[in-house]
């Protein structure tokens, strides 16, 4: 069901002179309404006129300026209006001014910065779900400092155990990002809610994901507002600096399976134990912060003495100067093996610095991501330099937040363990001789483990009595490997195969990407599913279901024993020495003994309570603590 997002969206205004360019009630995705020139001369809507308008589209100078004349006269900004454009031309203006709209939205005091995105994440409707769902949204993410994701939500009718559930995944598979927004903050009417991440990501994701769980009793609804076509919108935001945010929704799953706010701040102990090392005073300040007085050309260090970072990917402090002379600030992590008190050796110890900026009386945000080898245990230091020549006047800095972001995230319950799924399955050809029979398919919106594929392409074959799948590569299919692993070619073009049970799983390890690792395992678990689809939608006759499904079933089947390589086509494509290589066909990655440990039961059912029972621990007002676009 789509509802009409008129007051929600702007709308395009159309003369009744091009309104045969233009039939049915939308265009571009957007609510059209129309007016028509009075022998007076005025603009006469068929309706009432539009409060939030794009642009105008007209056939003639007139109608533009009877428009124009119009919102002159009601005190409005003058609207941009398109003189008898072509469809195409008026279209492709459209999309150029959402965009832009999209991007002057964008004024986060937090600086965030708007991340364009293909297909554009404007909303352009709304589906409604009245019982529980999962959506996948596929996005191609190549920028660095990704800080947030906005979806377009609205709830009506819920109740206090219902709620909705996010995570981001990358393009290796692994969550980068989840949270739980409850019943009490989901908005009433659609608004954007940005969701944002314990920590800017350093690294831009690529091909990711993000996955909503949308758990719903009954009378209750929520609203997710559509981009183009049927995937949900969303907006990528990055950070104009690296920061850390500490949203009540991040989920962090600790040692009991409840969940817990990730980003959290330096303990008022390690503020009380803090020490100075080098030329600074400390003047009163309140609980839990610091305020340092600093002579012209002077340095220091704050330490924050023994801090555990065995869970923490940053660290990030914001800094402010409360005069104008010239101060630089920044963060550094020291081994603990360090404790006296010589400047120059602790700096030199030093093994991970922030960039140094300078400390403005609005704050600077500094922040140092932790090496892989970093230690568990080691020393925060807030590194100033007085950068006045003799005679200036002293300096004073204060600082109060000193924050950790967690390492890594282990997969929702929903995201880890998910079936794969597909939305509609189209039987394209079939064909059969004696030794030799294919079914030839097109899927659309393949899912699996948080991440989706838009639409494939493939045929299911069967050869001396054994199952294979074959894909091919050019511009008549659609794209769905990450790196396009066959070698093999015919007078057709480039093809991919791969045949026999016991080769299945060696094929799957010896792929370089992640990606297309786990999309071979999705579509080979979903084949049982797409015959009975094409059985049940009489695509397929009882008869031949009947053949081909007792084959797949045993092809999906899992293997006890050690596969072995038999695959056409495909040698030189596979990258064997990468450091993938050698790893096992399963699609999880294998925690330390230390994450096993901290790990929460994987039965899906106790999760769910627990995440359930989250709602007591968030703060009141949860909803004002998201951030809205």
């Amino acid at each position: 069901m789509t509802l009409s997002s008129s007051s929600h969206l702007p709308a395009v205004v159309v003369s009744e002179s091009a309104l045969a360019k233009f039939p049915g009630e939308r265009i571009g995705g957007l609510h059209r309404s129309s007016f028509r020139r009075a022998p007076t001369g005025e603009a006469v809507f068929s309706g009432i006129a539009p409060a939030d308008i794009l642009l105008a589209i007209v056939e003639a100078r007139a109608e533009r300026d009877a428009l124009e004349k119009h919102f002159a006269d009601l005190g409005k900004e003058p609207l941009a209006v398109l003189v008898a454009p072509s469809r195409e031309e008026a279209l492709e203006r459209i999309g150029e001014a959402l965009a832009a709209r999209v991007e002057a939205a964008v004024g986060d005091p937090g600086g965030l910065i708007v991340l364009r995105c293909d297909p554009p994440g404007d909303a352009t409707g709304a589906i409604v779900h009245d019982a529980p769902f999962e959506l996948v949204v596929p996005l191609e993410v190549d920028a660095s400092g990704l800080a947030a994701i906005a979806v377009h939500v609205a709830g009506e009718g819920l109740a206090a155990e219902d709620g909705l559930e996010a995570a981001f995944v990358d393009a290796r598979n692994q969550t980068l990002g989840a949270w739980r927004i409850p019943a009490r903050a989901i908005p009433a009417s659609l608004e954007w809610l940005t969701l944002d991440f314990a920590a800017s990501l350093a690294e831009p994701p690529g091909q990711a994901s993000l996955a909503l769980r949308g758990n719903i009793g009954a009378g209750g609804k929520i609203l997710i507002s559509r981009a183009l076509g049927k995937d949900p919108a969303a907006r990528l935001f990055a950070a104009r600096a690296p920061r850390l945010a500490a949203s009540p929704f991040w989920l962090w799953p600790g040692a009991d399976g409840r969940p817990v706010v990730a980003a959290s701040r330096l303990d008022d102990a390690s503020w009380r134990g803090a020490r100075l090392v080098g030329r600074a005073v400390e003047e009163a300040a309140p609980a839990g912060g610091k305020r340092l007085r600093i002579e012209a050309g002077r340095a220091g260090l704050l330490v924050f003495a023994d801090v555990d970072l065995a869970q923490s990917a940053a660290v990030t402090a914001r800094v402010c100067s409360e005069s104008a002379e010239p101060v630089e600030v920044a963060l550094a992590l020291i081994p603990t093996s360090e404790c006296g008190d010589e400047l120059k050796k602790l700096q030199q110890a030093a093994f991970a610095w922030s960039a140094p900026q300078r400390a403005t009386r609005d704050g600077v945000a500094l922040s140092v991501v932790l090496p892989p080898d970093a230690p568990g245990v080691a020393h925060v230091a807030l590194s100033f330099r007085h950068l006045g020549a003799g005679g200036a006047r002293p300096a004073v800095l204060s600082c109060a937040d000193i924050w950790l972001a967690p390492r890594r995230l282990r997969k929702p319950a929903f995201v880890r363990d998910g079936a794969a799924r597909f939305d509609k399955v189209r039987l394209d050809g079939i064909f059969a001789n004696e030794t030799y029979r294919h079914i030839d398919v097109s899927m659309t919106a393949l899912s699996k483990e948080g991440r989706m594929w838009p639409k494939l392409k493939f045929k299911v074959y069967e050869e001396r009595e054994q199952i294979g799948l074959e894909f091919r590569n050019g511009p008549a299919f659609p794209t769905m490997f990450s790196t396009w692993p066959g070698t093999a070619a015919d007078a057709y073009g480039d093809y991919f195969k791969v045949r026999g049970t016991e080769a299945f799983d060696r094929v799957v390890a010896d792929l370089a990407r992640e990606n297309d690792r786990l999309l071979l395992v999705a579509l080979k678990e979903a084949l049982p599913a797409l015959v009975e689809k094409l059985r049940e939608t009489d695509q397929l006759d009882a008869d031949n279901a009947k053949d081909w499904l007792e084959r797949v079933e045993r092809f999906a089947a899992p293997q006890a024993e050690a596969p072995t390589v038999q695959d056409e086509g495909r040698a030189d494509a596979i990258r064997a020495g990468d450091d993938d290589a050698g790893r096992s066909s399963s699609m999880q990655e294998q925690p330390s003994e230390a994450e096993k440990a901290a790990a929460p039961d994987d039965d899906a059912q106790s999760q769910d309570a627990a995440l359930k029972s989250e709602d007591a621990a968030l703060p009141s007002g949860g909803s004002q603590a998201m951030s809205r676009q």
